[in-house]
């Protein structure tokens, strides 16, 4: 992490980070249950469902809060479950995306992708070691593995079809 200190109240306050790092992916006032939804993503919940209507941004908060924990080694092994492969992959991307193109997180992280670990369509792994995965529904959770780390944190998006 950074030493810069006007970035340091980020560190403990995870709304603000929310609305610094990703400022450019809110084009419209942040709406209160969006803090809940990140509020939620962010506490200590073991299980949880998310509800709300379709454009509601839930998958949106999810990628920023997968990034922000990557950063922070909050897990070691995430996966992202879609409806399918692809649907997933377009998650992990946007997550890829931000991890490698997002200027004031690179600033306050550093660069997250190394040149001795490729990244493919379905896996990276990040220069801190955490690793964040892609699959479909109709793919086994089970078994699945990245060195010695069992999924610490599954995102399931959309896979009611």
């Amino acid at each position: 992490m950074s030493d810069t200190p006007a970035l340091a109240p980020l560190v403990g306050d995870r709304k603000l980070a929310h609305q610094t790092f990703f400022d450019h992916r809110h084009h419209d006032e942040t709406p209160r249950f969006h803090y809940e939804i990140s509020d939620f993503l962010h506490s200590n919940s073991r299980y949880g469902v998310i509800l709300a209507f379709r454009g509601a941004a839930k998958s949106t908060i999810a990628e920023e809060d997968i990034v922000l924990d990557a950063c922070e080694r909050q897990f070691h092994n995430c996966v992202i479950v879609g409806s399918s492969e692809t649907r997933a992959v377009e998650r992990l991307q946007a997550i890829a995306h931000e991890l490698e193109n997002n200027e004031p997180m690179l600033s306050f992280y550093g660069r997250q992708r190394t040149t001795n670990r490729q990244w493919t369509q379905t896996k990276i792994v990040l220069r801190n070691g955490v690793v964040i995965q892609a699959i479909g529904r109709d793919q086994a959770v089970r078994g699945l593995k990245h060195l010695d780390w069992r999924p610490d944190y599954v995102l399931l998006d959309d896979i009611e079809d």
